[in-house]
């Protein structure tokens, strides 16, 4: 942003134009602070929600970079509040959230996607054709976090991909290695690592009631891990031709073994987004390798196989998934003899 102030470039009309409060020393805004480069990206969507100001709007029909105008992402525009001293201060969050309309709960989009909150309306936004114009209008999940508290979003993968810049790229501000000017390389690798990011169960495995409190009654932790993590989580592209293109194929995913604890045998489940070299191996709690479960190659698709820890003692050990070399993900198993 400084680089742009110190270029001349004109940013009336834009939100890092709006003079929002605490804007810190030589900070043209409170959207951007010398030396704190996070703040475009984290203070609007945690705080003010993504504003209708670019250069916060969807990359779809901007055409002079990440500053000309493009789809609005939010319908809602950036809460100010101006006090009796003429001080400017953002609005909250509650307000924020009672002016973006409902996705509907009986649609195929809420119950398929509704755990991907904002991130999937940004998705939608970028491929769907039906939304390719720069007209305001509702883009189903919108409602969703961080602009919304919805007991089906799954929050923390959300915040995860908010703070690793998805929201930011889909806006038009993209990662390091997409240049072109219209857009079209967005899908960069660090993109689709980000949005393949999944911080743990992708679904309830209880249906929410549809009266308060709307959460299930609570059971024990063990019974039903495999069954949250069993099945891979939607792919985030829409079905229809058009648009930019963007999406992802689905990741690899170790896990939980079942059951866990055990004492004689354990299965291990994983799935593979595509063929590679899998290797399964478990390691004591002192990181010394005490198993090779799986060396060899597999195909796309969900795989089993079963651990019977003959010889071993009981206590903790690590079972690591690695696909081509490189670590997918590590998890903790309980041996009881």
């Amino acid at each position: 942003v400084f680089d742009l102030v110190e270029a001349g470039v004109d940013l009336s009309g834009t939100a890092f134009a709006v003079p929002l409060r605490p804007a810190g020393t030589d900070s043209p805004s409170a959207l951007a602070g010398r030396g704190e480069p996070r703040r475009a990206d984290i203070l609007p969507i945690f705080y003010f929600g993504v504003p209708n100001l670019n250069p916060y709007q969807l990359a779809t029909g901007k055409t002079a970079g990440p500053l000309s105008d493009g789809k609005p992402f939010i319908n809602n525009f950036l809460p100010i509040t101006e006090t009796a001293t003429g001080d400017l201060y953002g609005g909250d969050m509650l307000r924020l959230n009672m002016a973006v309309p409902v996705t509907e709960r009986d649609s195929e989009e809420f119950s398929d996607f509704a755990r991907l909150g904002i991130i999937r309306a940004a998705a939608i936004g970028l491929t769907d054709t039906s939304f390719a114009n720069t007209d305001l209008e509702f883009i189903p999940h919108m409602d969703g976090f961080p602009n919304g508290r919805r007991l089906e979003d799954d929050v923390t993968t959300i915040a995860l991909q908010a703070v690793g810049g998805i929201v930011l790229a889909a806006v038009g501000l993209p990662y390091d290695g997409a240049v072109e000017a219209d857009y079209s390389d967005l899908l960069s690798e660090n993109f689709v690592s980000a949005l393949n990011f999944v911080a743990g169960p992708t679904k309830n495995d209880l249906e929410l009631p549809d009266g308060f409190p709307y959460l299930a009654d609570p059971h024990n932790g063990y019974s039903y891990v495999k069954e949250l993590t069993a099945m891979p989580p939607n792919a985030f592209v829409v079905g229809n031709e058009g648009g930019l293109g963007l999406g992802a194929p689905q990741g690899f995913i170790l896990d939980q073994n079942y059951p866990n604890p055990f004492g004689t045998s354990t299965t291990v489940q994983y799935h593979v987004a595509s063929p590679g070299a899998v290797r399964l191996e478990v390691f004591d709690i002192r990181g010394r390798l005490v198993s090779t479960l799986v060396d060899e190659a597999r195909t796309e698709g969900t795989h089993a196989v079963n651990w019977n820890p003959a010889g071993l003692a009981s206590g903790t050990y690590f079972y690591r998934l690695s696909v081509d070399g490189r670590t997918v993900s590590t998890k903790k198993a309980a041996l009881v003899r």
